[in-house]
């Protein structure tokens, strides 16, 4: 969980899909193995509920198998209006393997805005962990985001952004943890500059 707590995931980073919403949900457990979930939701993210943003609600469906209890296989969907005349639907998947020692994780994913403007988009996240010591593990994750791959939209063609990410996370007790860590992020677009951020993140559960 390490690398959630230094950056926003893929989607949630470039506005695809947020990581919070206010709604009602269903879970249900199938299986020790198989879980799945509906969340109708305000579709406000980080917004407040006094914005024109909760005028468009949203849809989420889950499905996640866990075949052994390191390996966990997520299935995401997404579906909401974007103003009057638009529609948004999204899907993902995520793998991920851990155990006390590591971490390896992947998730892709595939974004279509349809009414009055077109816009296809994908992306995907690689990252992992892995302990080198007691309390301090190294930290590393790669992003390539795609913000549209529609040929009748020319906006951002062909330009494909990346993101580099890592770290050390240092579990200074329990629930605190001191994780230095540097970005470095391109955006493939011509004349763009690339952007290197060094950081010092602590991270504290109540």
């Amino acid at each position: 969980m390490c690398k959630e707590r230094l950056e926003k995931t893929v989607q949630d980073l470039h506005g695809i899909s947020s990581s919070r919403d206010l709604g009602v949900s269903y879970n249900q457990k199938f299986s020790d193995a198989v879980t799945a979930g509906l969340l109708v939701g305000n579709n406000s993210g980080n917004s407040p509920l006094t914005t024109t943003t909760d005028r468009y609600k949203a849809a989420y469906l889950y499905l996640q198998f866990n075949p052994v209890k390191e390996f966990t296989i997520l299935l995401n969907g997404q579906y909401n209006g974007v103003g009057y005349d638009s529609l948004n639907r999204s899907g993902d998947v995520i793998v991920n393997y851990a155990n006390s020692d590591f971490s390896l994780g992947a998730q892709y994913f595939m974004d279509g805005l349809s009414g009055r403007t077109t816009l296809k988009r994908n992306g995907l996240s690689l990252n992992g962990w892995v302990g080198l010591v007691d309390n301090l593990r190294l930290v590393a994750r790669y992003d390539m985001y795609t913000p549209n791959s529609d040929t009748k939209n020319t906006s951002f063609s062909n330009s494909v952004q990346n993101l580099i990410l890592g770290g050390l996370d240092w579990s200074v007790r329990k629930n605190v943890h001191f994780m230095p860590n540097v970005e470095y992020a391109t955006y493939g677009l011509s004349g763009s500059k690339a952007d290197a951020i060094a950081r010092a993140t602590f991270f504290i559960t109540f």
